[in-house]
């Protein structure tokens, strides 16, 4: 896992561990799915990724927003950090 991977993971789980839509007792591990988990809904998918784009000053466009990108924290963390390397 690259830095910038590691820096967003660890912005992933701290959201997710302060979510209210989060199930109690989530696990938070590179597996763990956001979506058919219960640990966001699609309003807090929005709020995750207006911190996202807060914190490292990135835009998630509307095109990049599918179930590829948001299934589990891992493939959230890929995506983001590929689309730092881009920017950089």
């Amino acid at each position: 896992m690259s830095v910038k991977e590691t820096e967003i993971y660890a912005v992933i789980c701290e959201f997710l561990s302060t979510a209210t839509s989060a199930p109690p007792g989530l696990v938070l591990d590179r597996d763990t799915p956001l979506l058919e988990g219960g640990a966001l809904d699609s309003l807090g998918i929005l709020q995750l990724t207006a911190r996202l784009e807060e914190v490292f000053g990135l835009q998630v466009a509307d095109e990049d927003f599918i179930p590829e990108n948001f299934e589990t924290i891992g493939t959230l963390s890929r995506y983001l950090s590929g689309r730092l390397t881009v920017a950089a």
